[in-house]
């Protein structure tokens, strides 16, 4: 009963978000101007705001990224970073939350009928640190990656450690974007950030790709035709 209310209700604040956003047509691309106006309206009290608005952004689905560019263009580059860091873990957090309480039980029973789920699940639990460290660096839906490792059997302590890491290059290049539109100079700073992430993004990638099958568990559920096939790459990889 209690998921049946807060589902009901949730639905409810994402349909008046959405007939909000029509009624008034504004494109979304106007809407840092709109954000910078209205937080700055708040004098000191300005960057907690946007560390609210972060952290509820998940609920209706605001795009992550528009506030983390308009963060580096209200704020500068130093404290747009320091508030975005706070407002985005807090965020990912909460939908891990969301993923947790709403999608565990579902991905439960689908993990003891399908085989496909049950080594996403496994491979989630078996490497949940560098997973989540990867798709933060190669720029997964952000909301996705967190309603999608709640579900699964995840520990928080690693999806906190993976995404308060792994968004740390794109999350400072956005703030930098943002900034570069007060002070161009910023833009070396975007450049060598995206750099930098590509490159630790790509390595760790090639090295520990969470979609090889040698690195998933094997499952209970997996039929006869498929565990013939794990033995076989298993045999290969002996013989090399």
């Amino acid at each position: 009963m209690l998921k049946l209310v807060l589902m009901i209700f949730w639905i409810a604040l994402i349909s008046m978000a959405l007939v909000f956003h029509i009624n008034h047509g504004v494109p979304l691309s106007e809407y840092p101007q709109i954000i910078q106006q209205w937080i700055k309206g708040y004098g000191i009290w300005g960057g907690v705001v946007y560390v609210v608005i972060y952290i509820i952004r998940p609920l209706v689905f605001f795009p992550a990224t528009l506030l983390t560019a308009v963060s580096g263009l209200i704020f500068g580059p130093w404290w747009g970073v320091v508030y975005t860091v706070i407002g985005e873990n807090l965020s990912a957090n909460l939908t891990f939350l969301i993923g947790r309480f709403f999608g565990k039980e579902m991905m439960d029973r689908l993990s003891s009928k399908y085989s496909q789920f049950n080594r996403l699940d496994c491979a989630f639990r078996d490497n949940g640190f560098i997973s989540v460290f990867i798709m933060r660096l190669t720029h997964f839906p952000f909301d996705l990656v967190g309603y999608l490792s709640g579900a699964c059997s995840l520990r928080q302590r690693d999806f906190a450690l993976g995404t308060f890491i792994g968004i740390l290059p794109g999350l400072i290049t956005f703030v930098l974007l943002g900034a570069s539109f007060t002070d161009p100079r910023n833009l070396l700073l975007v450049f060598i950030s995206l750099i930098i992430g590509i490159v630790i993004a790509k390595k760790l990638k090639a090295k520990n790709s969470k979609f090889q099958m040698k690195d998933l568990p094997k499952s209970k559920q997996l039929r006869p035709e498929e565990e013939e096939q794990i033995h076989n790459l298993e045999d290969s990889d002996v013989r090399s």
